[in-house]
């Protein structure tokens, strides 16, 4: 269903004109990492004001959503949306999905040092922490229940959407039904290993289970995170039996250093804006900088054949 044809020669060349309205149209983040109304939400900010004036259908963020697990770090994530897309919807009456998942942020990090210190009780740093009770603490901040794996279809797309560390994947795709003639979407924060950014993406803690279920589905399109590798890294795709793709890092990008390590740098905010057309999908690739939202070279484009 899916050509590598367009990435062949000139991986970032754009060979198509988007002279008609897509089909759907979806921001794309990971890794926003939000600890409180600070400078860490200021690109979330830039992302959702630049998402409505494309009038986007929803926003896809592929975990790490609350940078130390914490509700009340969610609970501005969830307040930051609202302010923008109140009850699901934009100014101009749009319907604006979420389909957000957690990281391992979100699940385990309430334990980070940090919090140790501004929360030295234990129990009271448990207490405050969304692992507590991730469906509590979802419907609170985003008034919707925490499913650990399900599907919303936006526009007729599905997009699954699994939380970290969930489990039943393959008894879920083994009961799904998608049409083989159009895309769906696979949302996750790890990358499933072996696939983009090759031995690297190994780190994401996938012994390789994600890649065998989802390589019995040609159609579906994985978008990932946790490595906070820019959206300019060379290894962001990889079309094989599935297509994955890298959505990068909005608060803040590890660059790889060629030694198996990466350092981190804090004047990185990426982001997409994918564009899903009858024959292809347009991945426009930003950086959400404090001033400006700025573009990342041309425009992937992964070709659709039927």
């Amino acid at each position: 269903l899916f050509s590598s044809a367009a990435f062949a020669a000139a991986p970032y060349l754009r060979t198509f004109a988007a002279e008609a309205a897509p089909m759907l149209r979806m921001g794309i983040l990971s890794d926003i990492h939000v600890r409180g109304k600070d400078w860490t939400l200021a690109p979330f900010v830039q992302a959702l004001k630049w998402f409505d004036a494309q009038k986007v259908d929803g926003v896809v963020i592929a975990g790490d959503l609350a940078d130390f697990g914490m509700v009340e770090q969610l609970k501005v994530v969830g307040e930051t949306w609202d302010s923008f897309f109140p009850d699901g919807k934009a100014k101009d009456g749009r319907s604006v999905e979420k389909v957000f998942v957690t990281g391992n942020h979100d699940y385990n990090f309430y334990n980070h040092p940090r919090m140790k210190k501004k929360y030295p009780d234990e129990k009271d740093r448990f207490d405050r922490s969304i692992a507590k009770d991730f469906n509590a603490a979802w419907t609170a901040c985003f008034h919707e229940p925490y499913r650990p794996i399900s599907v919303k279809t936006v526009k007729g797309y599905p997009f699954v959407m699994r939380h970290y560390r969930e489990e039943g994947l393959a008894a879920f795709m083994g009961k799904a039904k998608f049409d083989p003639k159009k895309p769906f979407f696979y949302v996750y924060h790890c990358h499933p290993k072996g696939t983009c950014y090759g031995p690297e993406s190994d780190k994401a803690a996938d012994k390789g289970d994600t890649k065998k279920v989802l390589s019995a589905f040609p159609n579906c399109i994985a978008l990932t995170g946790h490595t906070h590798y820019p959206l300019t890294d060379p290894d962001i795709l990889w079309r094989g039996e599935f297509t994955s793709l890298g959505c990068g890092s909005l608060l803040y990008a590890g660059i790889r250093d060629g030694k198996g390590g990466d350092r981190g740098d804090y004047s990185i905010h990426h982001g997409m804006l994918m564009d899903v057309y009858d024959d292809r999908i347009v991945f426009a690739r930003r950086n959400f900088a404090p001033k400006a939202v700025e573009t990342l070279g041309e425009d992937l484009i992964v070709r659709i054949l039927t």
